[in-house]
């Protein structure tokens, strides 16, 4: 299932009323308490989300301008704001968006981000640093 929601992520066409299903299923047949389950697939879709965002992270900050980086991370945020948080409980939405989404995508990346925002607006500027 959360492969299903990382091809959502790669621009994939997934049926999102299939991973619906799988994760109501998944919460009925779990081990223990319904509220405990639900908390645990959570945390792994979380946590999954914190992987996946560090691995395309670091792919992006190489590859991307400053201003391309930021577009990518816009369109991410909308993405998991209007997509994937479908499948999270509204509690689990913000973590996703603040503390795992911004931090793999902004937080973690602050200094190179800077530097990359600096040589967009003085490209020169950083030629002559390097000379």
């Amino acid at each position: 299932m959360i492969v299903m929601i990382n091809r959502e992520r790669e621009g994939e066409q997934i049926d999102q009323a299939l991973v619906k299903s799988i994760l109501a299923i998944n919460a009925e047949n779990g081990v223990g308490s319904l509220k405990q389950h639900k908390q645990n697939l959570e945390e792994a879709i979380l946590k999954d989300t914190a992987a996946f965002y560090s691995e395309k992270a670091s792919y992006w900050m190489q590859k991307k301008s400053y201003n391309e980086y930021m577009l990518v991370v816009s369109q991410c945020l909308t993405h998991e704001k209007d997509t994937v948080s479908t499948y999270l409980q509204a509690k689990n939405q913000k973590k996703l968006l603040e503390q795992v989404v911004e931090q793999e995508l902004l937080n973690a990346h602050a200094n190179e981000l800077e530097r990359k925002k600096q040589v967009d607006e003085f490209p020169l500027a950083d030629h002559k640093q390097v000379s």
